[in-house]
């Protein structure tokens, strides 16, 4: 192998572990936004139900809604 070979076989292994860093950090960071979306629709909904049961305990028995068969 020449020399010349040699130069372009390093420089086209050090542009791939480059490459292969640069799509690691953007799949880490993808990843955390998607977990912090996802923890932020979890404490909505858990709010929201508790919200909702409060209002649905304060409720006289005869006011509340029957659960349906249907969604």
């Amino acid at each position: 192998m020449s020399p010349e070979q040699l130069v372009a076989v390093l420089t086209a292994i050090t542009a791939l572990i480059a490459a292969v860093g640069a799509v690691y950090v953007q799949v880490r960071q993808t990843h955390k936004l998607i977990n912090s979306r996802m923890t932020e629709l979890l404490e909505l909904t858990k709010s929201s139900a508790h919200a909702e049961g409060v209002i649905e305990g304060q409720q006289p028995l005869r006011y509340r809604k029957e659960p349906s068969d249907h969604p």
